[in-house]
């Protein structure tokens, strides 16, 4: 018997909920352009470059500031991240 998804580490559940959304060969395509060849050498190359060094994205939080807005920085945030990791 399966284990329940909630006791699934975050990466899994993450990955699985993006299948369910995008559909595997988009998620797929999106690995490779990255320059992965699945979601464990993702995965991989994802631990080697937190290993490396931390980075931390920043940006300024304003009282005044909505959702919609911090999604979206924490959106280019992490896409710079996955970006220095293809690299």
């Amino acid at each position: 018997m399966r284990p329940p998804m909630s006791h699934a580490e975050p990466g899994v559940r993450f990955f699985c909920t993006l299948v369910c959304v995008l559909g595997e060969s988009t998620i797929v395509r999106f690995l490779r352009v990255i320059g992965c060849s699945g979601f464990q050498n993702f995965k991989l190359k994802l631990a080697e470059g937190l290993a490396a060094g931390a980075s931390f994205g920043e940006f300024t939080i304003h009282e005044d500031g909505s959702v919609v807005l911090y999604s979206l920085k924490t959106f280019d945030t992490t896409l710079q991240s996955l970006m220095g990791v293809r690299e």
